[in-house]
């Protein structure tokens, strides 16, 4: 039996030595390709992260230019504002002066009570338009920060679209 045994060892050997190899080289296979996808993965995270900084990056700049020009249209309609109340306040002096004269020619003095009802309403007018005109500013100033507030959003939005986009990629390719 002695002789067989050494056929049949050899046999197995043989048998078994390319069973083992085979396999190795197929785990030596998956493993480089576990490794391949690794790196792989580790360049797609790199590179989403270069493009979310990007993104933050532009964003930041939009939002630091549109908040730079909604400061300067803030400052305009401020000094616009000044200049209207200037010109409200000289137009009603005049207004005034001209009610004044007019009542004394007419021989109606302006303390009597039609001259205060006169001069009366061309205050109340003159006020009406002062609010008008501080409403109509605040509804501009209320824009401008509107128009801030949805760069910020649309900001955010895009951020968190690409962030999701990445994640999907990484879950697929990962």
């Amino acid at each position: 039996m002695g002789g067989l045994s050494s056929p049949l060892t050899g046999m197995a050997t043989s048998v078994l030595g390319g069973f083992t190899g085979g396999t190795l080289s197929n785990g030596l296979a998956i493993a480089g390709q576990i490794i391949d996808n690794k790196a792989k993965r580790q360049e797609l995270r790199a590179q989403q992260n270069i493009v979310l900084q990007q993104l933050e990056q532009k964003q930041g700049q939009e939002l630091s230019e549109a908040q730079s020009e909604a400061a300067l249209d803030r400052e305009n309609i401020q000094l616009q504002a000044a200049q209207d109340e200037t010109e409200r306040q000289a137009a009603l002096k005049r207004a005034v002066a001209r009610q004044r004269a007019a009542s004394g020619a007419s021989g109606v003095g302006s303390a009597g009570g039609s001259g205060e009802a006169i001069l009366l309403g061309l205050f109340e007018e003159s006020e009406d338009e002062k609010n008008e005109r501080e409403r109509l500013d605040e509804l501009r100033l209320r824009a401008i920060d509107q128009d801030i507030e949805n760069i910020q959003s649309q900001n955010l939005l895009e951020t968190s679209q690409l962030r999701q986009r990445q994640k999907l990629e990484r879950s697929l390719f990962g």
